[in-house]
């Protein structure tokens, strides 16, 4: 299309994986969609790094207010 760029705006809320998305079009054509399992898997890590930077009940807590119930 010859654009200079491109306006993400309130399409990235609640789709934290759009910028990877968008980039992976550019270099590549094609994008992958994000799986429920790939999904798990980086809440997963997230939940990780946040009890080993809070704690158990830091990390709780601020998961809570990431995630839909």
């Amino acid at each position: 299309t010859a654009c200079d760029g491109i306006a993400v705006g309130r399409g990235a809320m609640g789709h934290p994986f759009l910028f990877r998305q968008i980039k992976e079009y550019f270099e590549k054509g094609t994008y992958r969609d994000m799986t429920y399992d790939r999904v798990l898997e980086l809440v997963r890590r997230h939940y990780d790094l946040e009890i080993r930077e809070r704690g158990e009940r830091g990390a709780l807590l601020i998961m809570r207010t990431q995630l839909p119930c």
